[in-house]
């Protein structure tokens, strides 16, 4: 995910990003639309608490926070946007709470229906644009990063494995990143429209079900490098 090493280089301030993850989930009851749970996290509170513990009395313990997006959209570069700006307002002197913003973009930011209108959500000083493609061209418009894939591999190897997917072969993906996992199974299972992979995904697989790449049967799964 992203790093906490990294800092906002805009205006004049340096603030400290917050750690993010992402990953999908499969699930065994599965949406109406999508089989698939996307799942975004950032840990937030690491500054805030920091410039407000002096204010506050000594016997005021603070825990660490983190804050995820649990969806089954796939809207990875919107959510990823989204926690970053909550993060930074919640730096900023501020009278509306955190959970205000929360509760505004998960309960009132309607879904926009598939290749009709774009929502467009205002946090802070960014705005945030959600579409979805049509059933019939999941990938010829927003929101599919098609250049993320390929920073992550190339087309050489996207092909290869695209290819392993459609043969129904065995596919382990491997990487140190957790977050280049998700990005990675998740675009290459949508270029196989208009197939659909209807076999074992498991994007980021749990270090305890390691036995599970033992199995007969087709499947798609990502590990970490350290896992091996």
């Amino acid at each position: 995910g992203g790093g906490g090493g990294k800092t906002d280089q805009g205006g004049g301030s340096r603030l400290p990003l917050p750690a993010t993850n992402a990953n999908i989930a499969t699930t065994t009851a599965a949406a109406p639309e999508e089989s698939t749970v996307f799942r975004k996290t950032a840990n937030v509170s690491g500054g805030m608490q920091q410039q407000q513990s002096h204010k506050k009395k000594k016997d005021v313990i603070y825990a660490t926070k983190c804050i995820c997006i649990v969806s089954h959209y796939g809207f990875f570069t919107q959510y990823l946007d989204f926690l970053r700006e909550l993060y930074r307002i919640s730096l900023s002197p501020s009278k509306t709470p955190m959970e205000r913003y929360i509760v505004n973009f998960a309960r009132e930011t309607p879904l926009p229906p598939r290749g009709c209108l774009e929502i467009k959500y205002k946090i802070g000083q960014q705005e945030l644009i959600f579409s979805r493609p049509p059933p019939n061209a999941p990938i010829d418009s927003p929101p599919f990063p098609l250049l993320d894939l390929f920073r992550v591999i190339t087309p050489e190897t996207a092909v290869r494995i695209l290819t392993a997917l459609l043969l129904e072969a065995r596919v382990v993906l491997v990487s140190t990143p957790y977050s280049n996992l998700t990005l990675v199974s998740e675009l290459i299972t949508r270029l196989m429209y208009p197939f659909a992979y209807e076999h074992v995904y498991i994007p980021i697989l749990p270090k305890t079900l390691m036995d599970f790449l033992a199995a007969p049967m087709p499947f798609c799964i990502g590990i970490p490098r350290d896992f091996l």
